[in-house]
């Protein structure tokens, strides 16, 4: 029986699967692009410092076209549904959130500028 894949393997060796489990973490077509292009990935540590450098590389069209497919705080219905693990992603990463209204009323001014 052989043993099931690793997410690296997936990544490095599925092109589609790949795409679609980045499309997972950030929805700006260009960085999923950038992020197939530095394939392969040695290790974990190369995935992440890949994708802080294909993120900083973006333009800001590219941040907004990532940011309308994140579900807002406090909002886990977001842009588009989710599946489970874009789901439990978006639980773990809102459960210190607090107060969205509070949040967006005090930064209601950059928000609309990065709009």
């Amino acid at each position: 029986m052989s043993k099931p894949l690793s997410q690296l393997e997936v990544l490095n060796g599925y092109a589609e699967k790949a795409r679609e489990g980045l499309m997972h973490c950030c929805s700006s077509t260009r960085w999923v692009e950038a992020m197939l292009a530095q394939r392969p990935f040695r290790d974990p540590k190369h995935v992440y410092d890949c994708a802080a450098i294909c993120w900083r590389r973006l333009a800001r069209a590219d941040w907004l076209e990532a940011f309308s497919q994140h579900p807002r705080i406090g909002d886990l219905r977001g842009a588009r549904s989710l599946d489970d693990t874009e789901r439990t992603w978006a639980e773990g990463e809102q459960s210190g959130a607090g107060y969205p209204e509070a949040f967006e009323a005090k930064n209601s001014a950059r928000l609309m500028q990065a709009r």
